[in-house]
């Protein structure tokens, strides 16, 4: 399955779900630059939200 990266672009906002887990995926690496990325797991409107993103080009993409 193939996920559309967005820089930045639309965020789903951020600053209104609270963020429950973030970790490093180090086998896993950005399709744009390179580096690690990595997972981000929000509680949001009663439902769990994941962002995989990349900290050095902002890179990212929400399932």
């Amino acid at each position: 399955m193939a996920f559309k990266f967005s820089i930045k672009k639309e965020s789903l906002q951020e600053d209104e779900m609270i963020l429950i887990k973030s970790e490093p995926l180090p086998e896993v690496k950005c399709g744009v630059c390179g580096e690690k990325l990595t997972v981000k797991v929000y509680w949001f409107n009663g439902k769990m939200k994941r962002k995989i993103c990349c900290d050095k080009c902002n890179a990212e993409v929400w399932k």
